[in-house]
C-alpha cells in the first residue's frame, strides 16, 4: 500500500501524506462534504480510472492491444527517458517503441478529454490546477477570454465557453497521432462564425492568439512534441484564420 501510495502521490505531484489525505476525504460520507469536496472526489476517482492499467495500458500495439508487461513498460519507460522523447520518436530502433507508449498515453487522455467529470478532473488536476477558485469560477461560466482574437473590437462577439473550448482543442491535439491531427476536423470560431478545419489548423490559431491567463499558461496546454511550449508560432496560421465569415 505504501509503494503504491508513493507511485501515485509521485504522478500527480504532491506528497503521499498529501495524496492519503485526499484519499481519506474521498472516503467519508458524500452527504457531508460541501460541493468543492464532492468536485474534488470526482476529479479523484476520475484520475484513478485513467491510470487503471488493465484499462488503459502504457503501451499498446496498433490493433489496440497491450504491448508487453508491466514489468517491461518500467523497463521501456526507463530506456525511453535515457534516449530522450524527441530522439526517440524518429530514431529507427525506438520509434516503434516510443509509438506504442504514446498510444498508450493517448488513450488515457482522450478518456479524460470526453469523460463527463472533465469539468471536476480539470479544476484539480488539468489546466485549472494553478488557478484560484476566483479564476476558476471566472474561467468555468466563460467570463475570462484567453485569446486575443476574441477581444477584438467590432468583431461579433464569440460564444461565452469558446476559451473552454479552445483549450480543449489543444487538449485534443496533445492526445493524437500526427494522422488524426491532420484529418480530425473541428469547430473554431474564426471571424463572427464556426469554421470546421483540420485540428492542426485549429491548435495553430488557438496557439498562436492564446493569452496567459492566472493559472493558466502556453506551457500547460502545449503539446508533448511542441518544439517552443512557452512560445507561440513564430507565423499566424494560414489554415482558415483568414478566411471571411459565410
Amino acid at each position: 500500500m505504501r509503494a503504491y501510495l508513493r507511485e501515485q502521490a509521485k504522478a500527480i505531484g504532491v506528497t503521499p501524506d498529501t495524496l492519503l489525505s485526499r484519499i481519506n476525504l474521498r472516503l467519508s460520507s458524500t452527504g457531508q462534504q460541501a460541493p468543492l469536496e464532492k468536485s474534488y472526489t470526482t476529479a479523484l476517482q476520475t484520475f484513478f480510472q485513467s491510470r487503471d492499467q488493465d484499462a488503459f495500458p502504457r503501451y499498446v500495439n496498433p490493433d489496440g492491444t497491450p504491448m508487453g508487461t508491466r514489468a517491461d513498460w518500467d523497463k521501456w519507460d526507463d530506456q525511453i527517458a535515457k534516449v530522450g522523447a524527441g530522439k526517440a520518436r524518429y530514431l529507427p530502433a525506438w520509434k516503434a517503441l516510443f509509438a506504442a507508449q504514446e498510444r498508450g498515453s493517448n488513450a488515457r487522455e482522450k478518456y479524460l478529454i470526453s469523460s463527463p467529470n472533465n469539468t471536476d478532473y480539470e479544476r484539480f488536476f488539468g489546466f485549472g490546477r494553478d488557478m484560484t477558485d476566483s479564476a476558476w469560477q471566472q474561467y468555468k461560466t466563460g467570463k475570462l477570454v484567453g485569446y486575443t482574437d476574441l477581444q477584438r473590437p467590432g468583431a461579433a462577439a464569440a460564444p461565452a465557453n469558446e476559451t473552454i473550448r479552445r483549450d480543449k482543442i489543444q487538449e485534443l491535439y496533445r492526445a493524437s497521432n500526427m494522422d488524426e491531427r491532420l484529418h480530425t476536423r473541428v469547430n473554431i470560431w474564426l471571424n463572427g462564425g464556426y469554421r470546421s478545419i483540420p485540428l492542426i489548423g485549429a491548435y495553430q490559431i488557438a496557439r498562436k492568439f492564446m493569452l496567459n491567463t492566472a493559472g493558466r499558461s502556453l506551457e500547460t496546454l502545449a503539446a508533448h512534441d511542441d518544439p517552443d511550449p512557452s512560445h507561440p508560432p513564430a507565423e499566424e496560421s494560414t489554415v482558415g484564420a483568414t478566411e471571411d465569415a459565410a
